[in-house]
């Protein structure tokens, strides 16, 4: 090892041995002193005591645990210390839960953690949130488990839309529950009671399910998120970037329907540069509308009194990247 390195060698063990410094960065500190060979002992020591320190900050230490289940030899360790957080009462639900989804990861503790997953999922003491996360990442595990509560959750109308529609494209992510959170989505998108992100969002989630699952399960659920997407697109009640976003992903499904909307916002002198760079830029990748999209780019890139010039140059850059240009 050359000077240069032992200084920063050297360095990283203060950085992570200094109380004065902020817990987050001390933990990078210590795992970047981890990765160095001959030091991997020290760099783990230095995440193993951060893990354990109730006077760090909840978040560091839960990274400090992760950090130290990347550790080749020392994913045992970390499991014991991903088992104490997430009984540690000092730590929020939410930290709790992802320690849980940690220790599933690890090999060896896929019970154990899907058992305390399963077990926030149920557990009324909790912020919704908090076990609509624990439910996703049970559902992201393929754990059967899952389905009930997140059924559950997308069907309360207590609970707040973007919990519920959460909830609803995690089921239809899990096999075997597909068609049951594709209906709670295309449910959830025509709910007029739900505010226009959340159904926009859930249009859109159902969208990325049917555009990577297409199995007899899902039949008539594009056609369901076509038609719903084409009326948040003109629904004039909703913010019109909700309304840009419902016609973005009504162009994914290379829908006609998409190209009106798409022409009205690019031209939109409300909207902001993003948005109509974006919907000038998903009609270019339409059929028989390359032609249209390409010259709005075109025109707003020769704008140089407006910020819209670069937004539009790079939209052309990449059309050009993915062979549309």
């Amino acid at each position: 090892m050359d000077g240069h390195q032992q200084e920063g060698t050297e360095l990283l063990a203060a950085f992570a041995d200094d109380a004065f410094l902020e817990s987050h960065h001390r933990m990078h500190a210590a795992g970047a002193l981890a990765d160095l060979d001959g030091h991997r002992a020290q760099g783990a020591g230095l995440l193993a005591a951060f893990a354990n320190d109730p006077a760090l900050d909840c978040h560091d230490r839960l990274g400090a645990a992760q950090a130290l289940a990347g550790l080749d030899g020392y994913q045992e360790e970390a499991a014991g210390l991903l088992a104490a957080l997430t009984t540690d009462p000092a730590l929020r639900g939410l930290h709790r839960v992802t320690a849980a989804g940690a220790l599933a990861r690890l090999d060896g503790h896929r019970v154990q953690g899907t058992g305390l997953l399963a077990a926030f999922a149920d557990n009324p003491t909790l912020h919704s949130y908090t076990r609509v996360t624990a439910a996703e990442a049970l559902a992201g595990l393929g754990d059967e488990r899952a389905s009930g509560p997140l059924a559950a959750f997308a069907d309360n109308p207590a609970l707040d839309g973007f919990h519920r529609v959460t909830a609803a494209g995690a089921l239809a992510r899990l096999d075997g529950h597909r068609a049951q959170g594709a209906g709670r989505l295309a449910a959830l998108a025509g709910n007029p009671a739900l505010d226009g992100r959340d159904r926009v969002t859930s249009a859109q989630n159902l969208v990325d399910v049917v555009a990577t699952q297409e199995t007899a399960e899902l039949e008539g659920h594009r056609e369901k998120a076509a038609v719903l997407l084409a009326a948040l697109a003109g629904n004039p009640a909703l913010d019109e970037r909700e309304r840009v976003r419902a016609a973005w992903n009504l162009a994914r499904l290379g829908d006609e329907r998409a190209a009106g909307p798409l022409t009205a916002f690019a031209n939109s002198p409300t909207l902001g540069s993003y948005e109509r760079v974006g919907a000038a830029a998903a009609l270019a990748r339409m059929d028989g509308h390359r032609e249209e999209g390409v010259g709005l780019l075109v025109a707003f890139a020769d704008d140089s009194y407006s910020d819209i010039c670069v937004e539009a140059a790079h939209a052309l850059t990449e059309l050009s990247e993915w062979g549309d240009g």
